[in-house]
């Protein structure tokens, strides 16, 4: 008789592997900035290497479509953990739109100046978005935000993130919306602090720092949002310069995964 078992020191490594989160990092360059591979950056707690760049102010182009559908993870992996979202004549699985591009003078002397240099700009009243489209396997996100614009010690911005059912149309506020006092970077990263999803949103004046995260998102359709000159509370500016997406798995998913791709198995004969 034949007996087929996994050892607990194959099983447990593989069940704590696939119970990890995955990461996706996307940083939004100016024509200036040199993309730094496969180099880590990101605030920190939250370093990852693979970030994906985009190099335009916005995403409604056909022609960007294919390089925005090969997303990786911060392990080179392909992007599974979104959607893609269907607009008028394209499809992307992350949707931006911004009056432009523009550089903070952090320059390209290593990754992390990079990531805090390019960012979508707000200009007029055109304020910069980000959508995103969870896939069904996953029950929960983190959203860690950078900006730092062209004028620093100036007027303050404003971020939060809604829920969308018309990826064109504004959506349900889902956290605080925060002001961030325009510090900038120079160096270092400081948090403006973290934030859970909720359904009483609030404003919360004023947070310094160039980075934010919110936590506990369990929206599906998720928009990234940060007000410009033209916001009507009268705030500053809020440049995007790169965002990430930390998700959690599906208990039963993770698990399918581990079992499935387990093919190291001990055998013994009786």
């Amino acid at each position: 008789m034949n007996r087929f078992f996994l050892t607990t020191s194959v099983l447990i490594p593989a069940l704590m592997s696939a119970a990890g989160a995955a990461t996706i990092g996307v940083n939004f360059t100016d024509s200036q900035d040199v993309p730094f591979g496969a180099s880590v950056a990101g605030a920190p707690g939250y370093e990852q290497g693979n970030w994906n760049f985009m190099v335009t102010d916005w995403s409604g182009n056909a022609g960007n479509d294919t390089v925005f559908s090969s997303l990786v993870t911060s392990t080179g992996a392909p992007v599974t953990e979104l959607e893609n979202v269907a607009y008028p004549n394209h499809s992307d699985p992350v949707h931006f739109d911004a009056a432009n591009t523009w550089r903070s003078g952090a320059g390209n002397g290593d990754a992390n100046a990079t990531l805090m240099n390019g960012y979508l700009d707000d200009g007029t009243d055109n304020q910069p978005y980000v959508n995103l489209s969870l896939s069904s396997s996953v029950t929960e996100a983190t959203i860690v935000l950078y900006f730092n614009g062209d004028v620093q010690n100036g007027p303050v911005g404003r971020y939060w993130l809604e829920e969308w059912t018309d990826p064109l149309v504004e959506g349900t506020v889902i956290t605080d919306q925060v002001g961030i006092s325009s510090n900038g970077y120079s160096g270092s990263f400081v948090s403006a602090g973290t934030y859970g999803q909720t359904g009483t949103p609030s404003n919360v004046d004023v947070s310094t720092g160039n980075y934010l995260v919110f936590e506990g998102i369990t929206a599906n359709n998720i928009r990234i949002r940060g007000a410009g000159n033209a916001d009507p509370e009268d705030f500053g500016r809020g440049p995007i310069n790169a965002f990430q997406v930390i998700t959690v798995p599906e208990p039963g998913t993770s698990l399918m995964a581990v079992l499935s791709g387990l093919l190291l198995v001990v055998r013994r004969k009786r």
